[in-house]
This record gives C-alpha cells, structure tokens and sequence, in this order.
C-alpha cells in the first residue's frame, strides 16, 4: 500500500500517474492491483506526519517506508517519530534532479 501525504485537494490519481507513471508503469501498477491513496489534507511537513499517522493508526501499519528529499528527511523524521513513537520507520531520501548531491547543506537554497 502506497499513502501520498499532501497531494493538492484537485489531484485524481489517475492525473497523477499519467504525470509521473510510464504507460508500463502504469499497466504494472493496475495488474498488481496496488492499492494507492492521496491525502489531500496536508500542506506542510507538520501536517503531512499528522496525516500518515491518522492512515497509520487506522491501520494499526507497525513500520514505515518514509520517502521524501534527502534535505527534507532529518526534519521529517522528527515530526513523524513524534506521532508515532512505537512505528519503525524506514527513511528512504530521494536526490530531486534539480538538487546537489554534494555539500547541499552549504547551499542556502537546498534545491540547487
């Protein structure tokens, strides 16, 4: 199961994955019968982990696959921990292509 915190209040999934999904993509995720929800409440990282841990603990989901910017994870981590403390949480940071890799921290605009 795949929760997207923060989506905009329009966005369908089915306008999402034509964004960012390839046509096989696509295909993969309809034969696997993935299950993909959008949460259109959020609109900052505090909000956000209020969110996931509302999805969480209606599903009383154990562990955690936290996906967002690698500059973004440290600040992340601490407002989702705080929610939900007996939740294992995996980070898994993603480099956006416009962001450096290297010394991103010196950068005072994090997104290059």
């Amino acid at each position: 199961m795949l929760f997207i915190s923060g989506v905009g209040a329009e966005v369908t999934l089915p306008q999402m994955l034509a964004a960012h999904a390839t046509p096989a993509q696509r295909a993969q995720i309809k034969s696997r019968g993935a299950t993909i929800v959008l949460g259109h409440l959020a609109s900052t990282t505090e909000t956000n982990a209020e969110e996931v841990a509302a999805f969480a603990r209606e599903r009383q989901l154990k562990s955690i696959r936290l996906i967002t910017a690698h500059y973004h994870m440290p600040r992340s981590l601490l407002e989702f921990r705080s929610l939900l403390p007996q939740v294992t949480f995996v980070p898994d940071a993603v480099f956006p292509g416009d962001a450096p890799r290297e010394h991103w921290w010196q950068d005072g605009n994090p997104r290059g």
